[in-house]
């Protein structure tokens, strides 16, 4: 017996050690990182060492009562607060009903004002009172119904977390339930105290439930280490994938799921510099919104936990247990981003080669098939030239007056047509090399269209509306009846009359456009119009294609000048192309 109480001795000493260690590491924490949820850790820590050293300085039984009642009321005053505590550190966390949060306090101070309302506290060994008893019991009631809700809700909030945040919950939840064990026995007990037997059962649960409150609240680093190996694991996965990923949308893809699985998160987003969505998970798409607005309702600002990228940032949509249980392993999401930065980067490039190989076959296409449209526009009138030249050449006898004029005209106007052919690539040339020079004269606008317009297909009807009538505007001649003039040979060739040649003023531009009512352009035609070396299918078109360089021109001068050329959409009926020119000219 003897032997039993001395291990008795020895279990409490190292029992208050062990308390006044732990609420000393609690108090650190609170101070180095403050905040309610430590705060609350603090203070539930904090109660149990004050409540251990106080153990260790209560007066002897012989002692007068006076001092010792007042003594072991303001422990047991200080004992109905830890679960109290307890209970507000895993509140701050996730809240409750507020019944149970307000019926939690009042139950709390009834039980701690009520102990220095007994006029006498027993003493070990004497019987307890009907008053104390009952106070006993709702002691009891308070601490286990407490204890037992923090336990269930840390053991269950587990599920799903990171390994360590899984470990450190479920180790508060069994020092929990181990002090609430040892309560119970200890009332079980009664006045006396129990058997020796009994006592050092209470004790050593009571000095179990130390180890792991303090292994729950601030674990050791080479347990972290042991502990982190699958998260550890998941994030060498997450760096193979990035490193098979081949375009952006696959790095978000294969991503977000390691991150979400990492921190134990509820979503994860993946966004580009420019904001666009490059992935996500766990969150449909019509909600990425929310989640990537830290005002958002909806959940808490230290649950969002954001990664910034040189190529972007990396939002996860953690759990309210992420910031306390688990604050390193969103360390690992710094690691990875790393990781992802490089994989965006190399998708991107790759992305961007693609894409320019595309471009380049598009082009070399488009060249070759230029070449053999050009040099069949080209053999022809040189063919058509060379011949008609021959017959004046060898027939020089046989043929009439009115034969060799109507010869000599097919050779001009071949001739012709040759030099818009070769002009149209010489313009092209010097438009890609950034050597066209506008010299800008001032005109009036209208008379000038109209004439442009009888010119160049007098027996077509054209209608010329400009506003106001006597609009002048600084340009170069040559540039705008080039521009103007492709415009309306477009109109001729694909659409339908009336053409309408239409120029408005709209603030320091002039706006030109010229409309048909034809059937307009195809729509696989629409976002390539204006590309060098851009034909519409001969199905669309009356006469035969040109070289598929005139809109490009027209951009190409309009541009030069300062202004631009495009095509109008949702026109009701034909096609409408327009271009913006300064009125003071080319700046």
């Amino acid at each position: 017996m003897m032997a039993m109480e001395a291990a008795l001795g020895v279990l409490r000493n190292v029992q208050t050690v062990l308390y006044v260690g732990l609420g000393v590491s609690a108090f650190w924490a609170w101070h180095r990182r403050r905040g309610p949820t430590r705060a609350w850790m603090a203070g539930t820590f904090g109660v149990l060492a004050v409540v251990t050293l106080v153990g260790l300085l209560l007066p002897d039984e012989n002692a007068p009562r006076s001092s010792a009642d007042w003594a072991s009321r303001t422990v047991l005053m200080l004992i109905v607060l830890f679960p109290y505590f307890l209970f507000r550190f895993a509140a701050s966390f996730r809240r409750r009903p507020e019944w149970v949060e307000v019926g939690a306090l009042a139950l709390t101070i009834v039980l701690g004002l009520s102990v220095y309302l007994f006029d006498e506290l027993p003493r070990q060994g004497e019987a307890w009172g009907s008053a104390f008893g009952v106070w006993v019991l709702g002691f009891l009631v308070q601490w286990v119904s407490l204890s037992a809700v923090v336990a269930f809700e840390l053991w269950r909030s587990g599920h799903g977390q990171p390994t360590v945040s899984r470990r450190r919950m479920r180790l508060l939840s069994f020092g929990s339930i181990g002090l609430a064990l040892a309560l119970v026995l200890a009332g079980a007990a009664g006045s006396g105290g129990g058997s020796t037997t009994s006592r050092f059962v209470v004790q050593l649960l009571s000095l179990a439930s130390a180890p792991l409150f303090l292994l729950g609240f601030n674990p050791p680093r080479f347990l972290l280490a042991a502990w982190r190996r699958p998260e550890l694991l998941e994030l060498r996965s997450a760096e193979e994938v990035l490193m098979r990923a081949v375009t952006q949308s696959e790095v978000g893809e294969r991503l977000l799921p390691h991150v979400t699985r990492i921190v134990g998160g509820k979503a994860s987003v993946l966004v580009d510099r420019d904001g666009h969505v490059l992935g996500v998970d766990g969150v449909s798409l019509g909600d990425v919104g929310q989640l990537l607005d830290p005002t958002a309702k909806g959940h808490r600002p230290e649950e969002i936990i954001v990664i910034p990228l040189r190529s972007g940032r990396l939002v996860v949509q953690a759990t309210p247990y992420t910031p306390y249980f688990a604050r390193s392993e969103t360390e690992l999401l710094d690691t990875l981003a790393t990781f992802t930065d490089l994989a965006l980067s190399r998708a991107e490039l790759s992305e961007r080669e693609r894409q320019t190989a595309i471009e380049l076959h598009a082009a070399n296409e488009a060249m070759r098939e230029f070449v053999a449209i050009a040099s069949h526009d080209l053999r022809t009138p040189v063919t058509v030239i060379k011949g008609f030249a021959s017959a004046l050449e060898s027939d020089r006898g046989a043929i009439s007056a009115e034969q060799r004029q109507q010869h000599l005209g097919t050779i001009r106007r071949h001739a012709d047509h040759l030099g818009v052919i070769i002009d149209d690539l010489l313009t092209t040339s010097r438009l890609d090399a950034g050597v066209i020079e506008p010299t800008p004269t001032e005109i009036e606008l209208g008379p000038f269209l109209r004439r442009l317009a009888i010119d160049l297909h007098p027996d077509v009807p054209v209608t010329v509306d400009v506003g106001p009538a006597d609009l002048r505007i600084r340009v170069d001649c040559d540039h705008l009846q080039r521009m103007v003039t492709n415009y309306l040979e477009n109109a001729f060739r694909y659409g339908e009359p009336p053409v309408t040649l239409r120029a408005r003023l709209v603030e320091e531009f002039v706006e030109i456009a010229v409309c048909d009512e034809g059937r307009g352009v195809p729509p696989e035609f629409v976002d390539r119009a204006f590309e060098k070396f851009a034909r519409v299918d001969k199905r669309h078109s009356k006469e035969s294609q040109g070289t598929g360089l005139g809109l490009a021109i027209v951009r190409g001068l309009a541009r030069a000048s300062g202004g631009d050329a495009w095509f109008v959409p949702n026109v009701r009926d034909g096609a409408c192309f327009a271009l913006r020119l300064p009125v003071s000219g080319p700046s």
